[in-house]
């Protein structure tokens, strides 16, 4: 859409004026509104606003009750051919907008405004006397780059990251309370289970070669018994011989049976050699020892566990913080490399305002003023008007300035200022303008 600039306004009635009339050049200028304090000065920008920005910039009460009115209007006209006429009556307001005087009447007449005006009632100089907050979300508003992914990306990743360090802090404690396993602990815990079945087989071992010794003792009193009776059998012959052949029987039997059991002790004998018992006391110790040495296992293990997940904790703050900080790098790329309202402003990626490599609240006054006034004509890029309202703070030489960047920015900039000297456009008295001055436009 293309520039267009007020030429004209008409009030009526209007908060602290009566009749005004003021004409305005189709460029960007400075136009001065002087007059006593009371005379109705922010009348005229009130009223220009009102009649442009809907009803969300109306007062309550917006008729000039002082001078015994019940109605009152207020016409703008614009350089491209629209006439904006806002009325007042106690039962409320009505917006008439038109193609000239007497041309077709606009359809949806607000709609059409909305698209038209920018921040219509925002004060160029306002912008130096914002707070920091304020100041960076303007420009935010300005600048044509989206850093709202960034400080939501940044803030998901700081709030990750703090609930990793949450949790790094519980396991460093934890590890802390783990005091170090000492001496030479082994890998592994000892298996009892193995220990016991060792133990088993051992004592089963041990059985078996004490019943070998005993077979053996058993058979050595089983072959004693034998030759006690083969005496008995000789006695028997000598005294007998009528029983000589039942003796010699008993004594072939005798015989058969010592060869029998020598035989059966030299099988013995022999199944027993190399079988000593084992000593199972080791094995006990191991077993009463092994739930200790198990304990420290577990413990030194745990330890490892512990100290890993401090390690994995640590390294994943770690990468968050490198996250963030190649986060910020990016963001403050963008805003860099954005579009700003006059050359040397940017944004800090923590929203501070810099001009010229300079905190905006350390420049000097002249280089506010002149970015304040770009602020103003960014936020306003079709309608070219700003209203400021302080303008008795402005020394002769900044009303130079800004008649200056007015024009070089095609901005009509409309300024109250108390008093009604010769550097006054117009002067407004008890509500009607009492008279003209020369144009700044060309200052």
């Amino acid at each position: 859409m293309n520039a267009t600039h007020i030429t004209q306004l008409t009030a009526e009635n209007i908060l602290r004026l009566e009749a005004v009339e003021i004409a305005f050049e189709p460029t960007g200028g400075l136009t001065i509104i002087g007059g006593k304090n009371g005379a109705g000065k922010t009348s005229v920008l009130n009223a220009i606003a009102m009649a442009l920005g809907g009803r969300k910039l109306c007062p309550e009460e917006p008729i000039n009750r002082k001078s015994g009115a019940t109605k009152a209007s207020v016409k703008v006209t614009l350089d491209n051919g629209l006439v904006v006429e806002r009325r007042f009556t106690p039962k409320g307001d009505y917006l008439h907008v038109a193609h000239g005087e007497d041309g077709p009447k606009v359809s949806s007449p607000q709609a059409v405004l909305d698209e038209l005006v920018g921040a219509l009632t925002f004060d160029p100089l306002a912008f130096a006397r914002m707070s920091s907050e304020e100041r960076s979300a303007t420009l935010h508003g300005i600048v044509d780059v989206d850093v709202s992914s960034f400080d939501t990306r940044h803030e998901n990743l700081y709030e990750t990251r703090r609930d990793v360090n949450r949790s790094l802090r519980d396991a460093e404690g934890a590890l802390n309370d783990m005091p170090p396993v000492e001496g030479n602990v082994p890998e592994e815990e000892i298996s009892i289970s193995d220990l016991s079945q060792e133990l088993e087989r051992c004592q089963t071992h041990n059985t078996n070669v004490q019943k070998l010794a005993d077979n053996v003792e058993a058979k050595e009193r089983q072959l004693e018994v034998w030759r006690q009776q083969h005496a008995e059998a000789l006695v028997l012959v000598e005294q007998r011989q009528r029983e000589l052949a039942q003796a010699q029987e008993r004594l072939a039997t005798a015989n058969d049976h010592i060869d029998q059991g020598k035989q059966e002790i030299a099988e013995a004998v022999k199944a027993s050699e190399g079988k000593q018992p084992v000593d199972t006391k080791p094995i006990r110790d191991q077993i009463t020892q092994a739930d200790e040495i198990n304990r420290a296992v577990r413990a030194k293990k745990a330890r490892a566990a512990q100290a890993a997940k401090v390690k994995a904790l640590q390294k994943e703050s770690d990468d968050l913080t490198a996250n963030m900080e190649t986060l910020q790098v990016k963001k403050q790329k963008a805003l860099a490399e954005a579009k700003y309202p006059i050359d040397g402003l940017t944004l800090t990626p923590d929203g501070a305002v810099v001009y010229k490599n300079v905190p905006f609240e350390q420049a000097a006054d002249s280089e506010k003023l002149r970015v304040s006034l770009a602020i103003g004509a960014a936020l306003n890029p079709t309608l070219r008007f700003c209203g400021v309202r302080d303008g008795s703070l402005l020394d002769e030489q900044s009303l130079i300035e800004v008649a200056k960047m007015a024009k070089e920015a095609d901005l009509r900039v409309l300024l109250e200022r108390v008093g009604e000297g010769q550097e006054c456009s117009v002067v407004i008295e008890a509500g009607r303008v009492k008279h003209k001055g020369e144009s700044h436009d060309q200052s």
